[in-house]
C-alpha cells in the first residue's frame, strides 16, 4: 500500500513491468497487515507500462508492482485537490497501520499536510474577516 498521502506516478524508461491495483468494493478504510485482508473484498486492476508509459495512483492504493523483465521505472509523488478526501485516509491509515501495510515510511508528507491545512485555516480565517 502506498501510505504516502499524495497520489502516485510512475514512467517506466525501459522495457515492462506489470502493475496490480487493488480497488475497495466498499470504499477505503483503516485496515492494517495483509494476513486481515479479504480478497473478494477488492476489485483488481491490471496495467501493464511499457517503456514510456506513464501511471497515475490515488494515495493509498493498495498494489502491486512484477517485473516482467529486467525494467526501469521512475516516479514521484504529487498532491491533487480532488484527490484531498483521500490524502487524508491515507495519511491516518499510515499514522495508525503504516509500520504493518506499507514497504516506505514518508514522514514528510505529515509536514506538508499540516502546512496545508494551516494555509487553508488562515484564508478561511481571512475571508471571515473582510
Amino acid at each position: 500500500m502506498d501510505c504516502s498521502s499524495s497520489l502516485t506516478w510512475i514512467k517506466c524508461l525501459q522495457d515492462a513491468k506489470l502493475w496490480i491495483c487493488a480497488i475497495p468494493k466498499k470504499g477505503y478504510r483503516l485496515q492494517g497487515g495483509i494476513e486481515d485482508v479479504d480478497p473478494d473484498d477488492y476489485d483488481l486492476i491490471y496495467f501493464i507500462l511499457e517503456e514510456d508509459h506513464y501511471l497515475t495512483m490515488d494515495p493509498g492504493l493498495v498494489h502491486f508492482v512484477l517485473s516482467l523483465t529486467d525494467s526501469v521505472t521512475q516516479g514521484g509523488h504529487f498532491y491533487n485537490s480532488e484527490a484531498f478526501e483521500k490524502t487524508m485516509g491515507a495519511r491516518r491509515n499510515e499514522h495508525f497501520y503504516g509500520h504493518l501495510n506499507t514497504n516506505a515510511a514518508h514522514p514528510s508528507n505529515e509536514w506538508i499536510l499540516h502546512t496545508l491545512v494551516i494555509v487553508y485555516y488562515q484564508e478561511l480565517l481571512a475571508q471571515e474577516t473582510s
